[in-house]
């Protein structure tokens, strides 16, 4: 009987553990267009957010929780970060519910994307591959 009793309770504390983890983790993860790490950090520089390398985005009431490889601190309680994969793109990670507080966060994503796009043709003389009207 005492081991049913001890099974149980590590059964609910996995349990307990697992329903934290889905309260506490709201980030999205977005697959983006970009592939360059510098042009991205120029990018949020021009459009006047302090950017943070290797950092913790905030999130959940201003917690920061998760390290990307690149962060756009923003006013309010959440970031929004960057991490590259293998394959050279990023992956936006963000609180949405957040982020979306103080700001539109779709009108935020398209501007960062938009100045990354004239900083890409600036520094590379031709669009982000991902970019590029097919002809």
């Amino acid at each position: 009987m005492q081991y049913l009793d001890e099974l149980l309770d590590s059964a609910v504390m996995i349990c307990s553990d697992l329903l934290t983890g889905f309260r506490t983790d709201h980030y999205s993860y977005l697959r983006t267009n970009i592939t360059d790490k510098e042009v991205l950090v120029s990018s949020l520089r021009h459009l006047g957010f302090p950017v943070l390398l290797n950092a913790r985005i905030r999130g959940y009431y201003g917690k920061p929780r998760i390290v990307a490889d690149v962060v756009a601190l923003l006013a309010g309680r959440a970031d929004i970060g960057w991490n590259f994969e293998e394959n050279g793109r990023a992956i936006l990670i963000a609180d949405l519910y957040e982020v979306a507080r103080p700001h539109s966060a779709k009108d935020l994503v398209y501007s960062i994307q938009h100045q990354y796009k004239i900083t890409y043709e600036q520094v590379h003389g031709k669009p982000p591959p991902s970019f590029q009207v097919a002809e």
